[in-house]
């Protein structure tokens, strides 16, 4: 991806990842969820998770608290996580949410 914001709102947090004005930087443009243009076996930082998820790191957290996405793994001083565990996660999540939804659907159609 090619950045291209003015060098004194750069930084990098604690992890060397690229911050603009203490957030992460986003590509506006790009699609919301882009975990399927990753291989299975790539890491990805938090800053990586935040752009995909476009929010920032601390509604990062909040999904993980949430259960919503799988907690990262420390690994060499980084926060990372594994697309494909995501990927698994994810769809998991998909599944319970779905087979929860027929559940309501057919006590409703029982009414």
């Amino acid at each position: 991806m090619d950045t291209e914001a003015k060098p004194d709102l750069m930084d990098s947090d604690a992890e060397g990842d690229v911050m603009l004005n203490g957030e992460p930087e986003f590509d506006e443009s790009a699609a919301c969820f882009t975990l399927g243009e990753y291989r299975d076996d790539d890491l990805l930082t938090k800053a990586g998770m935040a752009k995909i998820f476009k929010c920032t790191f601390r509604t990062l957290q909040r999904m993980v608290e949430r259960f919503e996405i799988p907690p990262p793994t420390p690994f060499a001083g980084r926060s990372i996580w594994i697309v494909g565990r995501l990927k698994t996660w994810v769809a998991s999540a998909a599944e319970a949410r779905e087979a929860e939804a027929m559940k309501q659907a057919k006590r409703i159609h029982k009414l």
